[in-house]
Order: C-alpha cells, then structure tokens, then sequence
C-alpha cells in the first residue's frame, strides 16, 4: 500500500518508461534485500540510487525499505562506488546519515526493522552450536516454529548431543500436530563438523556463546556478508520496546539476577526471567515477550548475560535499559586474550545506553570502580557495603545499637530500604 501510494504522488513517472522500471527494480530490490540476498540487491540499488539523483524530490520508499534491511558491510561496499570521496570517516558518517534519513522516509524505522526480522518463513537459518545447556535448543525450535530451513551444526558427536537432539526431534513432531497448516521444515544435522557451504550460502547464522570471532567459518561468513547474531542480540532486536534488566559479573550473576526478579515480580507479576540462568533460555519466552509488544502490554525482562553473550551486543551497539555489572575477578582468560579484553566484554552491558538508562556499578570492587570513574553514557548508580561516600547509590549505616540498614541515595534525597536484620 505503500509502495502504490508513492507512485500515486507522482503521475509523471507513469508517462516515463525509465522511472516505471526504476520503481519496478526498486520493488524487486526491497524483496531481494527482505529475503537477506544482498548480493543481488545491492547492485539493483546502485542503479537506483543513478536514477534518484536525476530527480531528488522523488519519495524512494522501495530503495528506503530496502536500505533499511542491509547490514553495514553492504552499505559500506554501496558508499565505496557512490560516494565521492576518499576519506573513510566522511564515507562512514553518510553511510549512517543515510540510514537515518531512509527511517525518516518510512516514518517508522523500528517498526520497519521489526517487520523484516520478524519474517522467518523459508529463510536458511544455520544455528551453529546446539550445545547441551538448553541456548542452542530453544533458538533451534524457534526457527522450526518460524518456517525456517533449519541446519544444527556442532563439533560435538550425536552421542553427545543426545538429549537435545530427541528433545528437538520430539518438539518438532508435536509442533506439526499442533500446527497441521503452517509451512514447517526438517532440521537437518551437521555433526562432528562444520562444512563451509552452511557459512557462505545461508541467509542468517546464530552462534552460540561459546564460538569465538576467531572461528573460521565465523571469518568466512564476515567476508560473504552473511548476517550473525547471538540468542541475546536476535532477542534484542524482536524487543526494541520491553524494558530490560541485565545482570553480568564475574561472581553473584545468577543470585542477583534472581532476587531482583523476585523484588520485580512483586511490584509486577507479569515480569519474566531469563538468560544464563540454565533453567530459561531467553527463546524460551521469546514468543510471549513479543505477543505483549504486539499488545503494548509491556512488562520487564530480567536477564543474566555472560561475558560471552554480551560480545555480539557491541555489533548491533545494544544495551539493556538497566545493567547491573557484580564485580570483575580474573577469570575465563582461557577464553580471553588477558584481563583488558575480559572486561571489555563486559563493559559492553552499558556502553550502548541512553542518558535516561542506568547502570549500577559495585564501589567495593577496583575494576567496576574505574568503569564508573571513565564516565557512563547512561546514569551511574553505586552499591557498597564498606563506604558512605560514593554518591548516588546504594550504601550500608550504622544505626547504632548493633543495628544497620540499607539506605538509597539520589541527590539530596535517601531513604531506608530495610535494615540488615530484616534479611539476615
């Protein structure tokens, strides 16, 4: 409807061949780009973006929609032909002007995305690690559920794999009684391996925590464009509008993550917990989060993040609306370069957050206390047991008699939270 209300604004493209083939490109194009085959959009779009140039008040809908559905490599290769310059910084800060102008065009960029993301019928979608913890199991029966032409691949033996496999394979056998209408594919298994084909031919990879960027079929997908995201980033992404809670750290993740769901769920009992905590996997209540959006019933979701998924946040440049870092010891360096890019992962929990987000930060420990010192994008909140004088936040005080009680403080204002005695 869109598309066909443009062209009505403008009946002098109707007495012009050129431009009808150019509307007819840029609809064949915005198809292309919404199935993830960029590499036959992007050189249809090039010849759009000509024709645009020859008549610069004409609305690109079609070219915007399409635009909005390439990742940033692709635009980038877009700008390296179209942009007259050689300065990659310029070429960079228009690649990003432009997306922002195409989500203006559409009047409704989130929407837009969502819509594209939420389209998973007859897509290749390849989960890469199926794992044994439940992560990997639920993205799998998600995309079943989707219409997705789902490949597990795993270096792990189908003896390994076992539980998860026959929980899959019974899921997938229920789901199709359940839904005798719907669209619904196999999954097919790639075990003890990997095969390059899955990596370069596919529309979309999710990989597990536990994959590393330095993995070769990861590098080789990169150089194919092909899109990668983690269960946490593709959750992200479908949820734009929940508020979020993460919890990461070294130490005390799951414990805080619990208890902040307990507290919450008190004040609303539709919020939801999930995450690294094995028992919920974050695709697990996926479809519930998104039919509450669909509603604008919107409830919090409380997560545990590890350091592993919050790695793949950095890419799409996303944070909860609230994270919580416990403290930050030496540890998972066997998974680490050094401690330098231990917490560089971890940091990524709020270094995407607004100015109206916040992050509470632990003052007792030396790593979380420079994190605050460097400065927050998002408003910084402390907790400690030993120290008064930490700012806003929250601290412990001697009431006297033996007693103490857990104050907050925001500016001038406190007020007592509760006294320790209440839960020793």
């Amino acid at each position: 409807n869109e598309f066909f209300g443009t062209i009505g604004e403008h009946d002098d493209i109707l007495a012009n061949g050129e431009f009808v083939k150019m509307w007819k490109d840029a609809l064949i194009a915005c198809r292309l780009a919404s199935n993830f085959n960029v590499q036959k959009a992007v050189p249809m779009l090039k010849r759009i973006l000509a024709a645009f140039k020859l008549k610069k008040n004409l609305k690109p809908l079609p070219f915007a929609l399409a635009l909005l559905k390439l990742n940033d490599k692709d635009i980038w290769d877009f700008f390296i032909v179209n942009v007259d310059s050689s300065n990659e910084e310029i070429k960079y800060e228009s690649m990003m002007n432009l997306r922002k102008k195409t989500g203006a065009i559409l009047g409704c960029e989130e929407a837009a995305w969502r819509k594209l993301w939420n389209d998973f019928q007859d897509k290749k979608v390849v989960v890469m690690g199926l794992g044994v913890h439940g992560g990997g199991l639920a993205v799998a029966k998600w995309f079943f559920s989707q219409g997705a032409y789902v490949i597990v691949t795993d270096m792990k033996t189908r003896k390994e794999l076992e539980f998860s496999i026959t929980a899959l394979t019974q899921f997938c056998a229920k789901y199709r009684m359940a839904h005798s209408s719907a669209r619904l594919h196999s999954v097919e298994y790639v075990l003890s391996k990997h095969r390059e084909e899955d990596f370069t031919t596919t529309d979309l990879i999710i990989r597990n925590p536990d994959v590393r960027d330095t993995s070769p079929f990861i590098v080789l997908a990169k150089e194919h464009g092909i899109p990668i995201e983690n269960e946490v980033t593709l959750f992200f992404l479908l949820t734009k509008n929940t508020p979020k809670v993460g919890v990461t750290g070294t130490r005390g993740k799951s414990t805080t993550t619990s208890l902040i769901y307990h507290i919450a769920h008190l004040y609303d009992p539709k919020t939801i917990i999930a995450g690294n905590i094995r028992t919920i996997a974050i695709f697990d209540i996926i479809d519930d989060v998104i039919r509450r959006e669909q509603k604008g019933d919107l409830h919090p979701v409380i997560l545990e993040l590890s350091s592993w998924q919050l790695e793949q946040l950095e890419q799409r440049r996303l944070s909860p609306h609230i994270a919580m870092v416990t403290n930050m010891m030496e540890d998972h360096l066997n998974r680490y370069e050094g401690m330098a890019e231990y917490m560089a992962a971890k940091q990524h929990i709020y270094q995407y957050q607004k100015e109206d987000d916040y992050v509470i930060l632990n003052f007792d420990n030396d790593i979380t206390r420079e994190f605050g010192k460097k400065g927050t994008p998002g408003q910084l909140l402390w907790f400690s047991r030993e120290r008064k004088d930490i700012g806003d936040g929250v601290f412990v005080r001697d009431i006297g008699k033996g007693e103490k009680e857990i104050v907050f403080r925001k500016g001038t204002e406190t007020e007592t939270v509760c006294h320790a005695s209440d839960i020793a």
